[in-house]
């Protein structure tokens, strides 16, 4: 490059001394110090440096060494001098230009070592920054293939939970089965020792009917003796049908009594049977329990998942973070490039305005030669046209200068405007962090909550353990209270052997079913405890239920505002990726400008070559100075082809700037790809997330309609059991009603029969009574017989009557004993028989000693055989003596009989 200096060069006088009219020049300037000629090199050195400096091409700089190569041909204006001043000039301006090439050769060693470091530099930071692309793809890949192994380790789990939670409903299905299958052994177990039980009570029954049998034969026999010693056989008859239908009675309680029997055995049957639906219903809430603990457990397992789809999601917006620092950090690389480049246009003014002062003076300067000009325009006439022409070419130039300054104008605006973009891509970057930090905040708050609903699910599974063992215990309350029951039920079966006992174990009896009913009472309160803890439960799961849907809603929330934020970033990045680009438009039409010009400079410096060449042929007289001023013209040669390397230098580092620039573009664009994907991926978890989360209401809504219709159906199940409890306790009333009535007949029974005792008694006094005075009283025997027939009648109405009431009760009663009235009816039709044959037959001793009154073997529940007697009628008065003594024969010859047989 060319540099301007402030120096003039003298030109010897001429040879025709008579036509030069020398005019003194203004030498003020020419000797004085380099005060102006300084500044100068040192703002050029420093634009150099900061040009070099720049990481970016400095597209917007207009190079100041051209400008003034114009500057240069018109400061090297030759002006006529003295000859005495001369020499002393000469000399000076050498000792001059050798210090000004001194400096020049130092300025460019400088400039040169300066350009060799910054090179140095830019190849260090080149290769850095290749480390860091290359560490960062093998970050990348080393992510993605742990992506993949996590990916496939997640797969592996859930296929491991799949097949535990088979195993485990495979567990719960083989414990089921046995534990029903132990329960059906214990109670197998329990139905034959009650059945053993039951068979050796009936062996010792058996036994004891029939010693009572035995001994009521031999009583028999004795009885029938006893009453062959007597001597009214009608009466000892009418006593044996008495007895008789007594036994019938008896048998028609002992029915009775069996009937009863068979409905308490009946009420056990379903008091066990209520006691195995309890039991299954257990088991089946056991189960729920069961199904509850295992839908919590799932829901855990959905809490973790969630944690981890979190923890991915912080991960995510660390990375996302880091990328946002890394384009901070090129954002501040490229306001510290920009601040740099203000700093450069503002020294590209002042030097601008120091080269219009320049102007300035070259202007005055360009006067004052004008005149001397003009003065010698009539010497110079070929010389004028010239100097026209270069005063036109002078006009031009400046008129170029002033575009250029326009242009500069233009460009300082456009910085300005991007120093304001700058500025506002701060403050939204600043706006994005205050975004980040507050959803950091909320972030923590999510944690903070989650951390809770853990805490509450935590203790929510400590409750469900206390109630499990609640539960236990009072499982092991259930077991003692049917251990307690299956004691009053045998107690009860002993009782109910011992009814023919009487009274004090009928108020036994009572006394052990108001304890049952106090125990079923009992039993009905703690299942209604526990249903109440059933729907407690059922409250703490729904509000767990209610707490997790709360959460997911501002999870959802909190996605939905990241979307929103990685929206916003997204289209800031895309209006900063089209600003980037109209920047770039700009700075390659002000490269074509720069180009243009430079190839304009060309063609001027051309022609001033030209010019310069004309001068040389029309100042002849300076052709001493022509070989120095070859030799300046080589140094400014060699001075281009150095400005010219580096120009291209300059070119080759736009090039490779331009190129690292759209290395960088890639990158962005890689960056944006990347966001795309993990905004694809953030949609493609949220929607899954939101299916599982459909799916988990779903599955929880048909639990519930399950829970709701079983609990229908258990309700139901209760008031069918209720009622029938109710028609059990409606049935052992009415039973326990004909009980007392029983009682109350057989009590009535028993005085009747003191009654006739009592009768038999004096019959039998009265009979001896009419031994002793068989002679005197025929008349009042027949009288009492009479009498006694009377007596016979009635007490057979009286039986009759009372058949009739019990055969009434009992049809009102139940169909079965509707069927035990038939064989009941046949032996009183046949004592009505008999009775009848009785009156119109006499008697015939020699029947009551040949029939025998007693059977044993299997006709020990069978009907008496009915006695027939042939009573006849006393004789008349007048032969009342032979009747006597044949009455008195024969009741002799009974005595010795029964002597006989005893």
């Amino acid at each position: 490059m060319e540099r301007a200096f402030n120096f003039k060069l003298l030109v010897p006088p001429r040879t025709n001394l008579g036509q030069v009219s020398a005019v003194k020049p203004q030498d003020s300037r020419l000797f004085e110090d380099n005060s102006s000629f300084k500044p100068l090199i040192q703002s050029y050195t420093k634009c150099f440096d900061t040009e070099a400096s720049l990481p970016f091409s400095n597209t917007n700089m207009v190079l100041p060494t051209k400008p003034q190569r114009a500057e240069v041909t018109k400061k090297i204006a030759v002006m006529p001098m003295e000859k005495e001043e001369g020499t002393l000039r000469c000399s000076q301006l050498y000792s001059k230009l050798f210090e000004e090439a001194e400096k020049i050769k130092s300025w460019k060693l400088k400039t040169e070592s300066e350009i060799l470091q910054k090179d140095r530099k830019l190849q260090e930071n080149r290769r850095t920054i290749e480390t860091q692309r290359k560490a960062i793809q093998e970050l990348q890949f080393g992510n993605e293939s742990l992506s993949m192994k996590l990916e496939e380790r997640l797969n592996e789990n859930e296929d491991l939970r799949n097949k535990n939670n088979a195993t485990r409903n495979l567990c719960n299905i083989l414990k089921d089965t046995f534990e029903r299958s132990t329960e059906k052994m214990g109670l197998y177990e329990s139905e034959r020792e009650e059945t053993h039980g039951l068979f050796m009570q009936n062996l010792e029954d058996i036994q004891r009917m029939v010693a009572a049998f035995e001994s009521l034969r031999l009583k028999a026999e004795a009885d029938q003796l006893e009453m062959l010693k007597e001597l009214q056989h009608e009466l000892l008859q009418n006593s044996k049908q008495e007895q008789d239908k007594l036994e019938e009675k008896l048998n028609k309680a002992d029915q009775i009594q069996q009937e009863t029997e068979k409905h308490q055995k009946a009420l056990a049957n379903l008091l066990e049977q209520t006691k195995e639906n309890y039991a299954v219903k257990l088991q089946e809430r056991d189960a729920k329990l069961l199904e509850v603990n295992n839908i919590k457990e799932q829901m855990t397992h959905k809490l973790e998942e969630m944690k981890m789809a979190v923890e991915s999601l912080h991960c995510s917006l660390k990375s996302e973070k880091q990328r946002a620092q890394d384009l901070e950090s090129k954002l501040g690389l490229i306001s510290e490039g920009l601040d740099k480049k203000d700093t450069e246009l503002g020294q590209i003014a002042a030097e601008k305005e120091e080269q219009d002062n320049q102007i300035h003076t070259l202007k005055q300067e360009l006067d004052t030669k004008s005149n001397a000009l003009e003065s010698l325009e009539d010497k110079i006439k070929t010389d004028g046209d010239k100097i026209l022409q270069l005063i036109t070419e002078h006009k031009n130039k400046q008129a170029q200068i002033n575009e250029l300054k326009e242009q500069l104008k233009i460009a300082s605006t456009e910085n300005k405007n991007m120093v304001v973009t700058l500025e506002e891509i701060t403050n939204e970057q600043k706006q994005i962090k205050e975004l980040v930090f507050e959803k950091e905040i909320k972030l923590k708050d999510i944690e903070g909550k989650l951390a809770e609903a853990l805490k509450n699910e935590r203790q929510s599974s400590t409750n469900i353990q206390r109630l499990k063992k609640e539960l236990n215990q009072q499982k092991e309350m259930y077991k003692d209270l049917l251990e307690r029951f299956n004691q009053l039920q045998l107690q009860k079966d002993a009782v109910q052997e011992q009814v023919d006992g009487g009274s004090t174990e009928t108020r036994v009896l009572e006394y052990c079913l108001k304890e049952t009913k106090e125990n079923e009472g009992k039993l009905k309160m703690e299942v209604e405890r526990l249903e109440l803890e059933k729907q407690q439960l059922e409250t703490q799961v729904e509000v767990l239920g209610a707490n997790i849907e709360e959460q997911r809603q501002e999870i959802e929330k909190f996605q939905k505002q990241l979307k929103d934020s990685s929206k916003s970033t997204h289209s800031e990045l895309m209006k900063k990726e089209r600003q980037i680009k109209a920047q770039e438009l700009k700075m390659t039409n002000m490269k074509t400008k720069l180009e243009t010009k430079t190839k304009e400079l060309d063609e001027s410096l051309k022609e001033n070559k030209t010019m310069k060449k004309q001068m040389t042929l029309d100042n002849e007289k300076l052709f001493q100075f022509e070989d120095e001023l070859t030799k300046l013209k080589e140094e400014s040669k060699k001075h281009k082809k150095h400005h010219d390397e580096e120009l291209r230098k300059v070119c080759s580092e736009l090039k490779d700037k331009s190129a690292s620039e759209a290395q960088l573009l890639l990158e962005v664009q890689d960056l944006k790809q990347s966001a795309v994907n993990a905004v694809k991926s953030k949609e493609d978890t949220e929607i899954k997330c939101q299916q599982k989360i459909s799916d988990m209401v779903a599955l929880m809504e048909r639990h519930k309609h399950e829970y709701d219709k079983m609990v229908e159906e258990k309700d139901a199940e209760l008031n069918e059991k209720r009622i029938r409890e109710a028609e059990v306790n409606t049935n052992k009333i009415s039973l326990e009603l004909e009980l007392s009535h029983l009682q109350i007949e057989n009590g009535h029974l028993k005085q009747q029969l003191e009654k006739v005792k009592m009768e038999k008694e004096k019959i039998r006094q009265e009979v001896e009574e009419l031994t002793r005075m068989q002679t005197s009283q025929n008349s009042s025997f027949m009288e009492k017989e009479e009498h006694l027939e009377k007596e016979i009648q009635s007490l057979k109405k009286q039986i009759e009557s009372l058949e009739k009431e019990k055969a009434q009760k009992i049809s009102k009663g139940t169909a079965k004993k509707k069927s035990c009235e038939t064989p009941n009816k046949v032996p009183a039709c046949a004592i009505s028989d008999a009775s009848k044959k009785a009156l119109t037959t006499p008697l015939k001793l020699g029947d009551l000693l040949q029939t025998p009154t007693w059977t044993m073997g299997p006709k020990i529940g069978a009907t008496p055989r009915i006695k027939s007697f042939r009573v006849r009628t006393p004789p008349s008065t007048e032969n009342s003596a032979p009747w006597r003594k044949t009455l008195w024969h024969s009741t002799q010859s009974l005595m010795a009989q029964s002597k006989m047989i005893y």
